[in-house]
């Protein structure tokens, strides 16, 4: 299985982070699908990135789930179709919601299993691991005490994912990790885990960023700098 989990930045050509990806997939002219559902389906937002992609070699595509249709033998097609999956930011909870509803979830599932390079930024990168550490309550006018709440994920990364983990009140996530009952991964801005198989790395947009990792001990909670022995050992352990 290939994963590409960022913990947030802007999608460009230029970025380490990018450039790893189109080379991850090991093809020369990589198939790239962008899922902007997580936004909304933001029609600026799905120019910059397929613009970018394209610039980096790809054939690129984007599936509108939530302003669209499509029938099932489509949405199978083109995700089939994919060696790149690059899941955007936005609202977790919307498109977890969205992909349910439409039956995208075991497409996801069968193309991480054939090897396409699964990937996004911020819920993006939350939806590869068991849940997320989401924010997405303070955005909703409906929620009248937000807080951080977990988001469930498609669980192929048996932890929790913090994406943002260097913006203020992203801290609230360390002693959160006491109630888990799972590992957690924090990671900061231009920061992103990178799973192939069963080995870990890091992928740095800034080499000033980096990425934590959270064990809870009892009542107490270990905090580690990544590494990928570390995290290997501590996913493992689950």
């Amino acid at each position: 299985m290939k994963i590409v989990a960022l913990g947030g930045g802007t999608v460009c050509e230029d970025s380490a982070v990018d450039k790893f990806i189109v080379e991850f997939s090991g093809k020369e002219r990589p198939r790239f699908l962008f899922l902007p559902t997580a936004s909304g389906d933001g029609g600026h937002y799905i120019n910059a990135v397929k613009r970018s992609y394209k610039r980096l070699g790809c054939a690129t595509d984007a599936l509108c789930l939530v302003r669209a249709e499509y029938a099932p033998e489509e949405l199978e097609n083109r995700v089939s179709a994919a060696d790149i999956i690059y899941v955007g930011g936005g609202d977790p909870l919307r498109m977890m919601t969205v992909w349910e509803r439409v039956g995208l979830v075991p497409l996801l599932k069968s193309a991480a299993e054939r090897g396409a390079v699964m990937c996004g930024v911020s819920a993006g990168a939350m939806c590869w691991f068991a849940s997320g550490y989401s924010d997405r309550d303070y955005y909703d006018n409906a929620v009248s005490s937000p807080s951080y709440r977990l988001i469930e994920g498609l669980g192929f990364i048996p932890a929790v994912c913090c994406p943002h983990y260097d913006e203020p009140g992203r801290d609230s996530f360390d002693s959160a990790c006491a109630g888990f009952g799972m590992p957690g991964v924090a990671l900061e801005n231009d920061a992103a885990l990178a799973l192939d198989g069963d080995v870990y790395s890091l992928v740095k947009n800034d080499e000033r960023k980096n990425a934590f990792l959270f064990r809870a001990d009892g009542g107490d909670v270990a905090k580690t700098p990544f590494t990928p022995s570390a995290a290997e050992a501590l996913i493992r352990s689950v």
